[in-house]
């Protein structure tokens, strides 16, 4: 049976094989609409309709990858693993439709244009779920798609004797009364005493998030007093924003904590530092790494940036003695390869996308709050792209393979709210003709693109 035929007992066998329990299969026969999921064609049509009406999660489906991985030969497994490939390709396309009905209605009622309309779908974040028209109207004011003053004026001017204009207005209204007694409750239970004395806070954290000194011959220390309170700021306000924005009036209170922090590399050329640490969200630890860099080349000052924890230790733990990387991809070298490695996924995803539509991914999403502000290149599919080792000889000044570290932001995890920031490691075939043209990838990369990207999807779904 291929993962995308079913019989009229798919239930059932979504429950054989481990990908559902017992009593998710009976709420789903329980269903008011159990009809539509036993008349369906694919398992993995069935299984998004389960998690449509919340009773399959995505953890649950994560938690299904742990079952199938231990339970299955390798060949068997990878069968009903692919059901749940499957079923997550089909939700995010889901979503998107979703997206753009509710954004539709907006066009329905003179909210948004037409031209606006086909203007944002190209940038709808892949994680985005928008449940109806006046969440989709809240969020497009937040994000900067329309003006706050737009948004005044159509609450002002009310909705002329428009029903859905009239309803979206109404549950706007009620999204501002939620957020902002959710902001207040929230600030109340965080930031104990006088709300003045901490109203400076997040202004502290951004005076001293890129600070100047005179004549720079370092870096910052990983812990600097200074970096220490940037750190505090930068959670602060991370945690604030991310439950708030969520709008999500019962989020806990808790404020995450950075510690153990550790100097891993200093690279004396670029003047940057890597830095790593354990984040402390509720009682769970997760690694956590940063670099301090220039805020640009040559300046003066220097900024947080986050980082991915295996790149930070895969630069700068291996440099030379004088501050120098010492995995330089030679003779391709680590430009060069990253060039060559970000115009072969580029070439590989605008062929396998339709003509005119590009999955552009957003900045990760997870239960990490972002400590620390990402550099605009970081929030790119391929986010960083790092030389792990010498590359081995193929052939003679032409073709070389170089084991690369990559980190990528994966917008189908991050859609079924998983971390969307991924690590891939393999081997890449280099190639160029003659010995001075310039370097790109060989034959063959597609393919093992694609197989390192279904790994780091597995390996996410069942840490």
């Amino acid at each position: 049976m291929t993962s995308d035929t079913t019989t009229t007992t798919g239930l059932d066998t979504l429950h054989s094989i481990g990908i559902i329990t017992a009593g998710q299969r009976r709420r789903a026969l329980a269903d008011p609409g159990a009809s539509e999921v036993t008349a369906m064609d694919s398992m993995s049509d069935q299984l998004v309709w389960m998690i449509q009406r919340d009773i399959v999660t995505p953890d649950d489906m994560a938690h299904a990858c742990t079952r199938i991985e231990t339970s299955y030969g390798e060949e068997e497994g990878a069968r009903h693993l692919g059901i749940i490939s499957e079923t997550l390709a089909k939700y995010l396309s889901v979503r998107e439709q979703i997206n753009r009905d509710k954004l539709g209605t907006l066009v329905s009622a003179a909210l948004i244009t037409q031209a606006e309309l086909d203007r944002i779908l190209p940038h709808l974040p892949q994680e985005l779920l928008l449940e109806s028209p006046g969440e989709a109207l809240v969020w497009l004011t937040h994000n900067g798609h329309i003006s706050g003053r737009r948004l005044k004026t159509f609450r002002r001017d009310g909705a002329g004797g428009d029903v859905r204009r009239a309803a979206i207005l109404q549950e706007v209204e009620r999204l501002d009364r939620e957020y902002n007694d959710a902001k207040t409750a929230y600030l109340r239970a965080l930031l104990p005493g006088p709300v003045w004395a901490w109203i400076a806070v997040p202004m502290l954290a951004f005076s001293v998030y890129i600070w100047h000194t005179v004549t720079p011959s370092a870096a910052p220390a990983c812990t600097d007093p200074d970096i220490s309170r940037t750190l505090d700021g930068l959670m602060l306000r991370a945690s604030i924003d991310q439950r708030i924005s969520a709008m999500r009036p019962g989020a806990d209170a808790t404020l995450p904590r950075v510690s153990g922090i550790k100097e891993v590399g200093y690279a004396s050329e670029p003047r940057i530092r890597g830095c790593k640490a354990t984040l402390t969200i509720d009682k769970t630890e997760t690694p956590y790494a940063f670099t301090i860099e220039p805020s640009a080349p040559g300046k003066q000052d220097f900024a947080v940036v986050g980082a991915s924890p295996a790149i930070v230790e895969a630069r700068f733990g291996h440099l030379t003695a004088d501050g120098k990387f010492i995995n330089t991809a030679e003779p391709v070298g680590r430009a060069a390869a990253e060039r060559a490695f970000r115009a072969g996924v580029e070439r590989l995803m605008s062929s396998a996308l339709p003509a005119g539509r590009r999955l552009t991914p957003e900045p990760p999403m997870s239960g990490i709050p972002k400590l620390a502000a990402s550099s605009p290149e970081r929030s790119r599919e391929i986010a960083e792209v790092e030389p792990v080792a010498p590359c081995r000889e193929i052939a003679a000044g032409t073709a070389y393979s170089c084991r690369l570290l990559v980190e990528r932001n994966d917008p189908l995890l991050a859609a079924i709210g998983r971390d969307g920031s991924t690590t891939l490691e393999g081997d890449f075939v280099f190639e160029r003709d003659g010995a001075t043209g310039p370097w790109h990838m060989a034959e063959g990369f597609d393919e093992a693109f694609v197989n390192a990207v279904a790994a780091s999807r597995i390996q996410s779904l069942t840490r």
